[in-house]
């Protein structure tokens, strides 16, 4: 039997790799929009809706989500997370217009949303203080790693196998993913969320639950700026690739490739970050500061010149990196009893998901009513100044702040 100290690093090992599996599979679209675009006949933005639709699941889920973490507990969570990514992949993989697509991309977006919610929850149950920190920043990979696996896979698979093979590929990471996740994370029976807050006189029902969580001013204040981060984020990665092959002429794989670089610098900078937090008090001070670099920097990618958009790319990249490792952190200063970070994250992923699905839509509207990249990527500053402004709100020091008693 492995120490305890070493299952929990054993467990978050595992529930990376599980991790992974939805970012993966939410980012097979990009790195072949110009293919999907001449294959289903798609404008800009219906093309962004292949994105934006797997988010919706998430904005109606999240919340759910939260409470079915608090029933199954974190084993079943993930299973089923894995069988609605395997299963949504699979089914799309078949799908020969734009209408069934949409359908098999809801699908993976609910196992993407419980996979989003488990991951956080999980590390706060078996992590505390700085251990916790690193964790986080360990964990924030999750995205880019997923996302950078498709985005440098995808154009070699279509190219031999077409777009299909994508999709089935997928389909059995996530099968893979599903079945060491079942064979390596075991629920502690001490761990049994309902069991420890039946024994609260303060948490008997779940109305108190949920009161006690949606009633909190500052995580809403901390959802709603990474809301806003979001609609910047996720309109550059899911245009950034069209981009550098429309306009700066790269070729669809180097278009893509460039755009992966973008997540793969996550991979170090999320973790860096972690460490960083784990060492510094004001952790809203990071947190205001990376979103406000987020803000400045989706704009100027219009005036990069050719040459330097790899070493733009890289210095974006750490930046992005920094800020969802902050949120997850602060998210633990204003939801402190770590019971109910599963409704935390419900919340939090809720707001997330609807930044994710208005960024693509509202860039790829941009495009075809604008006809310019540069008025599309100037409109992602307000929303990128609007998450400074609520973040900068956040209260961490102290009681949290209860928008009603």
């Amino acid at each position: 039997m492995l120490p305890h100290r070493h299952s929990s690093w054993l467990i978050l090992a595992v529930i990376l790799l599980a991790g992974t599996v939805g970012p993966s599979n939410m980012y097979k679209v990009p790195p072949l929009m110009p293919v999907l675009m001449n294959v289903m006949s798609l404008s800009k933005g219906k093309a962004g809706l292949l994105m934006s639709i797997l988010c919706a699941a998430g904005v109606c889920l999240s919340l759910p989500a939260g409470f079915l973490f608090q029933r199954l507990g974190y084993r079943a969570t993930g299973i089923l997370a894995m069988a609605f990514l395997c299963v949504g992949a699979g089914l799309g993989s078949v799908s020969a217009s734009a209408a069934p697509m949409l359908g098999t991309r809801l699908i993976e977006g609910v196992g993407a949303t419980l996979m989003s919610v488990t991951g956080p929850a999980l590390i706060s149950l078996r992590f505390s203080g700085r251990r916790r920190a690193t964790a986080l920043g360990i964990w924030t990979t999750y995205v880019p790693v997923g996302a950078a696996i498709t985005f440098n896979v995808a154009p070699f698979l279509e190219s031999l196998w077409g777009w299909q093979s994508v999709w089935w590929a997928g389909s059995l990471y996530a099968l893979s993913a599903g079945i060491l996740y079942f064979l390596v994370i075991k629920p502690r029976p001490e761990e049994s969320l309902d069991r420890a807050l039946e024994a609260d006189s303060g948490c008997r029902t779940e109305s108190v639950r949920l009161g006690m969580v949606v009633c909190n001013r500052d995580l809403w204040l901390l959802s709603l700026s990474y809301f806003f981060a979001c609609v910047v984020f996720f309109s550059f990665v899911t245009w950034a690739p069209t981009y550098f092959f429309a306009v700066r002429h790269k070729s669809l794989a180097s278009a893509s490739q460039l755009a992966g670089l973008l997540l793969m610098v996550g991979i170090v900078g999320g973790p860096a970050s972690g460490w960083i937090l784990s060492r510094i008090k004001s952790t809203k001070s990071v947190l205001v500061l990376s979103l406000s670099l987020v803000a400045l920097a989706g704009p100027l990618t219009v005036s990069v010149g050719t040459a330097y958009l790899p070493l733009f790319v890289i210095v974006y990249g750490v930046i992005l990196a920094s800020a969802p490792t902050s949120v997850f952190f602060v998210l633990g200063e204003v939801i402190r009893d770590k019971r109910l970070s599963g409704m935390g994250m419900g919340v939090l992923n809720t707001l997330m998901y609807a930044g994710l699905i208005m960024g693509p839509i509202l860039f790829g509207y941009t495009l075809d009513i604008w006809g310019t990249w540069e008025i599309a990527f100037l409109l992602l500053l307000p929303w990128g100044a609007a998450a400074v402004v609520s973040a900068s709100l956040i209260r961490v020091s102290g009681s949290p702040a209860y928008l009603c008693r």
